[in-house]
């Protein structure tokens, strides 16, 4: 008979694992499209910064080149100011706090690409954005740490007296850039020496009341403060101030006396 004929035998298929490049962890914030952390402007050398932490997995197993190394790229002048730590991921700031300056527009973010490499050489890459943090910045007095005026006593109401220059980082177009100024006695309490005086919110600082009498008080002293416009925690300077009070000639007439008729042009003449 024709009956086909059949045979077997045991095939073994043998799998080659192939080293597989790493995989970055989605952001919390930045999704899978972008890596964002933050840190605060005028941060100091060793600042870590929050927001998204690097990390990124590997199906391989060690043997196959799972070994994870994390590194930065980018323009030189941004990775001049941040590095990752290489096996946890973790950034930190390592520049000058000058160049995180929220208030130039230019340095309030800077873009990085992250780096994942095993130990096969595979790298995967993935943007990262850096974005600085506006922080309330204090204000301060110009140029001296005392303000001395002088004012003509007699002074009349609105005498400027002088200007007390003040200045803070934060934009001025901002609540915290917005500067108000006030004088009170050096113990910070109102003083008769203070009420004779008045400030403006331009630090000009003016006679409020015309008793101003060398012969009664030469100087006074106080203090002026200048405070930001901090919604929630208002920063303020504080410098004293002496005012010298100059000497004016009096000119006084208690009495008249009437001249006799034959007196002379030039001649004395006592009136007492």
């Amino acid at each position: 008979s024709n009956l086909p004929l059949t045979g077997s035998m045991d095939v073994t298929v043998g799998v080659v694992n192939l080293n597989e490049p790493p995989t970055f962890v989605d952001g919390a914030v930045g999704g899978s499209a972008m890596f964002v952390v933050t840190v605060p402007e005028n941060s100091v050398l060793g600042t870590a910064l929050a927001g998204d932490k690097l990390v990124a997995t590997d199906v391989d197993s060690a043997d196959q080149g799972s070994v994870l190394r994390y590194s930065l790229e980018g323009e030189q002048a941004a990775v001049d100011l941040f590095q990752v730590d290489p096996i946890s991921g973790a950034m930190v700031f390592k520049g000058s706090p000058t160049a995180l300056n929220f208030e130039n527009v230019a340095a309030r973010a800077f873009e990085l690409t992250a780096v994942v490499t095993d130990s096969a050489s595979n790298a995967v890459r993935r943007p990262v954005q850096v974005r600085v943090l506006d922080v309330n910045e204090p204000p301060r007095f110009v140029g001296t740490s005392a303000f001395f005026f002088n004012v003509l006593e007699g002074s009349k109401f609105g005498t400027l007296v002088g200007s007390c220059a003040a200045v803070d980082d934060d934009a001025p177009t901002s609540a915290r850039g917005q500067l108000r100024f006030s004088i009170a006695a050096t113990d910070g309490t109102p003083s008769d020496d203070s009420a004779l005086f008045e400030i403006s919110q331009a630090g000009k600082l003016t006679v409020k009341q015309e008793s101003l009498d060398w012969e009664n008080q030469a100087e006074y002293s106080f203090v002026v403060t200048v405070t930001d416009g901090d919604a929630d925690s208002p920063l303020s300077a504080s410098r004293p101030v002496l005012v010298i009070v100059r000497d004016v000639n009096d000119i006084s007439v208690d009495s008249f006396a009437a001249l006799p008729a034959d007196v002379a042009g030039g001649d004395a003449w006592d009136v007492d």
